[in-house]
């Protein structure tokens, strides 16, 4: 129960923030909303002792401000809100009510729904039930795909079925994630959708432990997206030790990295990494002469 409350809170709160930070119109609305907030963050903190009335007067606060501000952008999310506290509560299908309310009133906003989908699925998943929460996550992959929530709904599926021992469909869904991340790349180059689904792809393959497409993934990332957008130092230093490190203990491999790095300077010779990379190509041919092997904790 607790990590479903931090995952729901997480959600909606962090977005709520960013909204927030975005609109400064929304002064007057959103000091109303943080100080309801501040009464829900206690009775958050140990819901079996708090009375029923009490989270009733929260959901009702957050309705009271709805009411009065319906054109702010933030309104939107209040009705979010709601069914967290009637999700804390564990009253489970006032939540479902709640979200489900803010899908009929805003169906237009697909990143809202997507995360109202999401919550649904977390309540059903509380109560046990795998059909339900399958359902939504089939939903969301379906008809919201491009949305935050969209892009992990095909991981968080594989991570609940293997969760709930249904291991068979679980490489199942592992396999689909796949196809929707390859997708969508496909349909999306050299934008921003496809660095992001490549991400997934690399996550969705270190599941499967398919080192040699975890490779390959690595490789587009670091050949198609060299700018700082996406290749700042703290990226470039972890997408290194990562080809490394897998080239060299899981494949046994130290030419596959020596190679890529070659790419890389070829392409991009006045690239800030470039000359890392040739100091990396040496240590590695150096290793590969001593029959230094890698230790994948490292990383």
């Amino acid at each position: 129960m607790k990590k479903f409350l931090l995952t729901l809170i997480g959600i909606i709160l962090g977005l709520f923030v960013l909204l927030s930070l975005l609109d400064k119109s929304n002064y007057k609305i959103e000091k109303k909303i943080w100080k309801v907030q501040k009464e829900f963050y206690v009775i958050s903190k140990d819901p079996k002792v708090v009375p029923a009335a009490k989270f009733e007067e929260v959901a009702k606060s957050y309705r009271k401000i709805a009411e009065k501000y319906p054109k702010s952008s933030l309104t939107p999310r209040i009705y979010l809100h709601i069914g967290m506290v009637y999700a804390v509560q564990k009253n489970f299908p006032k939540a479902r009510a709640a979200f489900e309310e803010a899908i009929k009133r805003y169906p237009d906003n697909a990143p809202l729904v997507a995360e109202a989908l999401f919550s649904i699925g977390l309540t059903h998943d509380q109560e046990k039930h795998p059909d339900q929460v399958l359902k939504v996550y089939d939903q969301i992959i379906k008809s919201y795909p491009l949305t935050k929530v969209g892009f992990k709904a095909p991981l968080y599926k594989a991570n609940y079925l293997m969760r709930i021992q249904r291991t068979q469909e679980g490489q199942q869904a592992l396999n689909e994630a796949v196809n929707f991340y390859k997708n969508i790349a496909q349909e999306h180059p050299k934008t921003p959708l496809e660095f992001i689904s490549l991400r997934f792809l690399f996550t969705t393959y270190m599941a499967q432990k398919d080192w040699a497409n975890v490779i390959t993934t690595l490789e587009r990332l670091l050949l198609n997206f060299s700018s700082p957008q996406y290749l700042d130092g703290r990226r470039a230093e972890i997408l290194v030790k990562s080809i490394n490190t897998i080239s060299v203990s899981q494949l046994k491999d130290y030419k596959r990295p020596v190679g890529i790095y070659k790419k890389f300077i070829a392409q991009y010779p006045e690239h800030p990494l470039s000359g890392d990379l040739k100091k990396v190509i040496s240590t590695l041919q150096k290793f590969e002469k001593e029959g230094v092997t890698l230790n994948p904790r490292s990383k």
